[in-house]
């Protein structure tokens, strides 16, 4: 009996985890940015140009406050500033947060203030964003009290504000090659869901690289919306269906296996092929 016990609770516990989404690493780029420098200006330290931004994000469920954990700025005339334990104070159950952090030896300060404004839940690409880096010791460094806002133009050494695009790498997890009216195509799945270009609503899509022969290369994007439409969805593989119209020509009907975000295994609804490289090739 003990052993038939311990039996169950290992096929529960098992059922269990595979309910339970597993947490992800998400890596952003800031893209069309501006920056410019604060008016805390020290001699030989060039704050205003801003060459790169990257900023990595942990989520442990696709309802859970996305945490910034590390935000590097590159500068084109001054040492990077790489800032990690970044945290926020604002509400969990909001939409929108600010992250705030510290930096101790920066440049030539004792310490510098880095806050982030206006990353949210869903982090699509083109999500506009606003980085601030602040003096620390401002009321001692330019001779401002103490209970003013930090962040003010200034006592701040410098800003960075663009447009969040995602930058996570992916591979190619499966391929089919087929043959559309005499023409060979070839279909190669991503293992990452993206935003879903040109969208505003937050949907993602599904990547597949294609070669058609004759025709050259394009990206084939894959709603993902009735899988859950959440960077949480894994892709695992293409399906194929061959089918014929009634005019005898003949098609495919192209659908998505992936991993839900509690572990099960989903499937989307079926595209024709024809329709996907109307799309990718036309447009």
């Amino acid at each position: 009996m003990l052993f038939k016990s311990a039996i169950k609770t290992l096929v529960v516990s098992v059922a269990l985890l595979a309910c339970v989404a597993q947490a992800k690493t998400f890596k952003y780029e800031l893209q069309n940015f501006n920056s410019g420098r604060g008016g805390v200006v020290y001699s030989g330290l060039y704050l205003k140009d801003v060459k790169s931004v990257t900023l990595t994000v942990e989520q442990a469920e696709p309802r859970a406050t996305p945490m910034l954990t590390s935000l590097e700025i590159e500068y084109i005339d001054a040492p990077k500033l790489l800032v990690k334990n970044l945290f926020s104070t604002d509400d969990p159950n909001g939409d929108s947060w600010t992250f705030n952090g510290k930096v101790n030896d920066a440049w030539v300060f004792r310490q510098v203030n880095v806050r982030v404004d206006n990353l949210d839940r869903l982090n699509e690409d083109g999500k506009f964003i606003t980085i601030e880096v602040a003096v620390s010791e401002y009321e001692s460094f330019v001779e401002l009290g103490a209970n003013e806002d930090a962040y003010e133009y200034e006592k701040r050494l410098s800003y960075v504000e663009g447009e969040l695009k995602a930058a996570n790498p992916s591979k190619v997890i499966d391929v089919e090659k087929l043959t559309l009216d005499d023409s060979r195509v070839k279909l190669s799945l991503r293992n990452k869901v993206v935003a879903m270009p040109g969208n505003t609503r937050g949907e993602k899509a599904f990547v597949i690289d294609v070669l058609w022969y004759g025709k050259g290369e394009s990206i084939i994007y894959y709603p993902a919306y009735d899988v859950g439409n959440t960077l949480f969805v894994d892709p695992l593989n293409i399906d194929v269906t061959k089918f014929t119209e009634s005019d005898g020509s003949e098609d495919y009907d192209i659908k998505i296996t992936a991993r839900g975000e509690y572990g099960d295994v989903v499937e989307t609804g079926s595209i024709s092929l024809s329709y996907l490289l109307s799309a990718a090739y036309d447009n």
